[in-house]
Order: structure tokens, then C-alpha cells, then sequence
């Protein structure tokens, strides 16, 4: 599920995994933050979700569209790469976790 919601002069953004969600939020205009939050189970991280998205909503947030493929995709400088917060093409040509792993250090994105 990924839901793209606007405000006066915000936005705010959702993409759902299994057990876990990205948060992207911010001004418009600007890169943003993310935060991703892990459950213990995808049931609750749905309802969670859902939870989130109807509260934007009643605070006047409007759900507007949005080209994926050219939204700006920012990794969490402190988890590092995530499936959730890359880039769809990331996510088609890089398969292997191998790609995300931060501490293995013969990954690209490895320990230094």
C-alpha cells in the first residue's frame, strides 16, 4: 500500500511492507524525513497504517496522485538502505538482500 497525502504546505506519505512501514514527511518543496517502523505482525502494521492515513485525513490532508517512479526516495541515514525507502528500479535490478546489508563489508553499501 502506498498512500500520498498533501496539505496546505506539507505532505505526507506511506508505503507499507509485510511487518513494516515507511513514513515520508515534510514540506513541499523540500527532501523531507523518514522514519520506517517495525511490527510484530503485518496484521498490526496494517491496522496501524490505516490508523495513520485517517488521521491525516481528518486533520484536512487530501489524497492527491503521484508519478512513483519519480519520487524523490531518501534511505534513513541511520538503517541505511531499505527495501521500503529505495527506488523501485532499485528494487527491480538489485533482488538479492546482499544489496541492503550495511554490515557486511564486500556489500556496496558496507561497513568502511
Amino acid at each position: 500500500m502506498q498512500t500520498y497525502l498533501q496539505h496546505t504546505t506539507k505532505f505526507w506519505n506511506i508505503r507499507v511492507g509485510s511487518d513494516e512501514f515507511a513514513l515520508h514527511y515534510g514540506k513541499l518543496g523540500t527532501i523531507g524525513k523518514v522514519q520506517i517502523k517495525s511490527f510484530e505482525s503485518e496484521d498490526v502494521c496494517q491496522k496501524e497504517a490505516d490508523k495513520l492515513v485517517r488521521q491525516k485525513l481528518r486533520k484536512g490532508y487530501i489524497e492527491t496522485e503521484i508519478d512513483w517512479d519519480d519520487f524523490i526516495y531518501v534511505d534513513d541515514p541511520e538503517v541505511g538502505p531499505d527495501r521500503l525507502t529505495a527506488h523501485p528500479r532499485f528494487n527491480d535490478h538489485f533482488q538479492e538482500d546482499f544489496y541492503l546489508d550495511c554490515t557486511d563489508e564486500y556489500s556496496p553499501f558496507g561497513s568502511d
